[in-house]
């Protein structure tokens, strides 16, 4: 009897120090995939599925933000207005080329840009709204809306609209130009990608390489294994949306509004009217 209860003993040892040995390790989470890119509350670039039906994008790819920058100032609506302002070039380049350094091929990126367009400090605030996506070496820009005014029913209703951002295969109604840009639709743009240059220049490496020995041959490269892609993280919760400058924005906006009653611009009926817009937009 007790030869037994040695030999079940033992082998519970035994078996225990066998899944402490060889038990794998839990594999280590890197840093989650971001999807949000936040500007302003709303001003915003995202990762989202590509349309139904539309073929892969060539994606992700590095483009050089001075490329960006540069196509999207050219864009016009006619001969006086832009498509977008400098500083709105500015907040959005970055944003983007980081966004479509992680974007897949089967994903599109959506913008909308809100800021005051013209007639100065108190001017509206409007939208735009687009799609982007990288396709044969071509940055695509499909616009929906060039100046969406929607902030006016927000502030009364605090309901934003359902957003449209461009589709491949309905036209809008915007009509965009740009020089050196090709035109697919009224609505639909296309410039030539610029990848984004490397760290270390041919120039910089040549001193380096002349004093270096030959390399040995290189080995054959072993394959390669594509893992399956991970599913996005969830979108943020609009309760974690930062205002960005929104505060800064309004605080401008009622010290002009001061400025124009103090002058007897405005009455002060017009100036008790217009601080209550502002404020409700805090």
């Amino acid at each position: 009897m007790w030869d037994s209860v040695r030999v079940v003993r033992t082998g519970l040892i035994l078996l225990g120090l066998a899944g402490s040995t060889f038990a794998p390790a839990a594999p280590k989470k890197g840093p989650a995939p971001q999807v949000n890119w936040w500007i302003t509350q709303f001003t915003y670039v995202k990762r989202v599925g590509k349309e139904p039906n539309a073929p892969a994008n060539d994606q992700p790819v590095d483009i050089a933000p001075e490329m960006v920058g540069r196509d999207l100032e050219a864009i016009r609506l006619n001969e006086e207005d832009s498509l977008f302002t400098k500083d709105e070039v500015r907040e959005l380049v970055m944003p983007i080329c980081e966004a479509f350094a992680q974007a897949r091929p089967g994903e599109d990126l959506i913008l909308l840009s809100t800021r005051a367009r013209g007639g100065g400090i108190l001017a509206p605030r409007t939208g735009i709204t687009a799609r982007l996506f990288i396709k044969e070496g071509r940055l695509n820009l499909i616009l929906h809306d060039a100046r969406l005014a929607f902030m006016d029913r927000y502030l009364g209703t605090h309901v934003l609209p359902d957003f449209k951002y461009g589709s491949r295969t309905e036209p809008s109604t915007a009509e965009m130009f740009c020089l050196g840009a090709e035109k697919v639709r009224n609505d639909w743009l296309t410039f030539p990608v610029i990848l984004a240059a490397p760290v270390a220049t041919a120039k910089a490496l040549a001193p380096a390489q002349a004093m270096a020995p030959a390399p040995a041959p290189a080995a054959a490269p072993a394959p390669v294994v594509v893992p399956a892609p991970a599913p996005l993280p969830a979108a943020e919760p609009e309760s974690k949306i930062p205002d960005g400058g929104l505060y800064d924005e309004q605080q401008q906006r009622l010290r002009g509004l001061k400025r124009l009653l103090d002058e007897k611009l405005i009455t002060e009926e017009e100036y008790q009217q217009k601080r209550k817009e502002i404020l409700q937009t805090l």
